[in-house]
Formats: structure tokens, C-alpha cells, sequence
């Protein structure tokens, strides 16, 4: 029996931390068809999650049917970056946001942060839920540059792999904090 962990907190309308809840989900050895029936009532919002579990996870989901034409990077905010997919024309649906934060990893601390691997990038960071929306955010340490940099295509190769999307890339941005395109370094 395979364990997997997380640490969720949800914030309010004013950013005050509502729930704070370590979660452990048990995953039982079933046959492959009664995870794909299990799989398949789940949200991609909820598969793309799943699939950063493990290699076993991600295959699982990788070996189900997806429908998405392609991926879009939405940068509508400063220092806050959304990825989605498009399945129907002008309908993108919003996967994963992420933010970058300075903060130092004191042993206090270290329980409430998980590391995710996307092929050679690994990050410090805690995943939170938009209350409404029910976006997960990952919010990460920005002390290694080098992993923020290389990020987003991570996370775009994890998606063509996991979802079987195209590998172009779309971007959305918005003009109204930025009068030029991004730097690499922000994407």
C-alpha cells in the first residue's frame, strides 16, 4: 500500500487562514481497471495533482483517454502565473497557479512544505486552494533560480507527457500591469 501526503490550507475572503489540514490518502493495490473507473470521475485539476504523487500515479493517469487541443500560460497578475488547457475553442480551464515567496526553511517550518519533482526541477512548496474557484496553488521558494527558471517548461513537458497535449505553447497576458512582453525569468 502506497501513502501519499499533503498539507492543505484555505484562506478566507481576507487572506486569514481558515483550514489547515494534513491530508494522506492510502492508495490500495487494485487491478488497473478499477483505478481508470476511479480516475475517470475526477477533475483534471485533481489528475494533474494525483499525477505529481508518483511515477506510478502519473502513469496511471497518462494511460487514460484526454481530450485537450492545448495548453495556455495566463499571466494576468504580477508574480503570479496560471497554466490551463483548452478543450473547446475560447474555454481554457485553469489547472495549477503558482507564486514565488522568500521565505527561510526553519525546522518550524518544514512540515507544512512538500517537494515536487518535474524531471530535473525540485521545489520547496505548499499547495493551497482558491476557496471559490477551487484552483490549487502551489506556493514555492524562489532561493534556487536556476529551478525557477526552468519550471514552466518542466510543468509544460509533465502535461504534454500526463494529458497528451501538443507541445506549443499559448500565452494570455495582461496589459494591464505589463507594457512589454515578460522576461524569461518571470515565465
Amino acid at each position: 500500500m502506497a501513502l501519499a501526503t499533503w498539507r492543505t490550507i484555505n484562506k478566507g475572503p481576507h487572506g486569514e487562514v481558515v483550514d489547515n489540514d494534513i491530508l494522506t490518502m492510502r492508495f490500495l493495490n487494485f487491478p488497473f481497471l478499477v483505478y481508470e473507473n476511479i480516475l475517470k470521475h475526477l477533475e483534471p485539476r485533481e489528475l494533474l495533482l494525483f499525477s505529481f504523487c508518483s511515477l506510478k500515479t502519473r502513469t496511471l493517469v497518462s494511460r487514460m483517454r484526454h481530450t485537450p487541443t492545448y495548453t495556455i500560460f495566463i499571466l494576468d497578475k504580477p508574480e503570479k502565473m496560471s497554466y490551463g488547457f483548452v478543450e473547446k475553442p475560447e474555454k481554457e480551464q485553469i489547472l495549477l497557479s503558482w507564486t514565488w515567496k522568500k521565505i527561510a526553511m526553519e525546522r518550524k517550518n518544514l512540515e507544512k512544505w512538500t517537494q515536487l519533482k518535474l524531471e530535473d526541477v525540485h521545489l520547496d512548496c505548499r499547495v493551497t486552494f482558491h476557496r471559490k474557484l477551487n484552483i490549487p496553488t502551489l506556493v514555492c521558494r524562489c532561493e534556487d533560480v536556476s529551478s525557477r527558471k526552468r519550471f514552466a517548461t518542466a510543468l509544460h513537458s509533465h502535461m504534454c507527457e500526463v494529458f497528451h497535449v501538443k507541445p506549443e505553447m499559448q500565452f494570455k497576458l495582461s496589459l494591464d500591469y505589463m507594457d512589454e512582453l515578460p522576461y524569461t525569468n518571470t515565465v
